[in-house]
């Protein structure tokens, strides 16, 4: 008889520990951190970053464009002489 209340004494402790962790994997699903970040008024980094890594690889283009040219060799540049008598 004792052995018979060990095993359902231990069958009811692992159920009871399946029972929390489902309620524990309930609430994490429910209550994201971005929600709670986002309710706190935090701003949200990985977008920040993001966006500053797609502006870094606009800026590169067209630093890329710009290289093309002066390394092409036909580009002028056309001055203008200013008379000395106007200021």
């Amino acid at each position: 008889m004792a052995r018979r209340i060990k095993e359902s004494s231990g069958k009811l402790l692992l159920v009871l520990i399946a029972v929390l962790l489902g309620a524990n994997l309930i609430v994490q699903l429910n209550a994201g951190s971005a929600r709670t970040a986002q309710a706190a008024g935090l701003p949200d980094s990985g977008a920040q970053l993001q966006g500053i890594l797609d502006e870094q690889r606009a800026t590169n283009k067209h630093l890329d464009v710009i290289e093309g040219i002066l390394n092409s060799g036909n580009l002028t540049v056309k001055t203008k002489s200013l008379d000395k008598d106007t200021k």
